[in-house]
């Protein structure tokens, strides 16, 4: 089980390495403003997250990158839920769970089309449904 201060600083790591797609350095996260402890205090808290296999640091004078582990804790753990979808639906997740429950017992063609319409109405993406119209491709 990590600290608050852990998974805060696993998360920021994370989300550094994904913005920037290098290793995440102690002092970049010290000076950021989310964190107000130092760099040694962050250092230190990097290696514990190393020591549980979460980051890993391959040369001295490099940051850390997340390991698969690492982003596996960050995913089921840290990762904010979407919330508050602006057509009040809950996560996205709960969402096409209960698309994919409500299709059961249905053919394939009308559990994809059911699942497109709902995803479009959810999203607010236009769709365009190739097995609906693959008719009009073989004709």
């Amino acid at each position: 089980m990590l600290s608050e201060r852990q998974e805060l600083i696993l998360r920021k790591v994370v989300e550094g390495h994904l913005d920037a797609g290098q290793p995440v350095a102690s002092k970049a996260l010290a000076e950021g403003a989310d964190l107000s402890w130092g760099s040694s205090t962050i250092r230190h808290e990097l290696a514990v997250l190393e020591e549980h296999g979460l980051l890993a640091h391959t040369q001295t004078s490099a940051g850390r990158t997340p390991t698969d582990a690492g982003y596996r804790y960050f995913v089921d753990r840290l990762l904010p839920e979407r919330r508050g979808h602006p057509l009040g639906l809950g996560t996205w997740g709960t969402q096409v769970r209960r698309l994919l429950n409500a299709g059961r017992g249905h053919s394939p063609q009308m559990q994809h089309g059911r699942f497109a319409d709902e995803l479009s109405d959810i999203f607010r993406y236009t769709q365009v449904d190739g097995l609906s119209c693959a008719h009009l491709v073989s004709s």
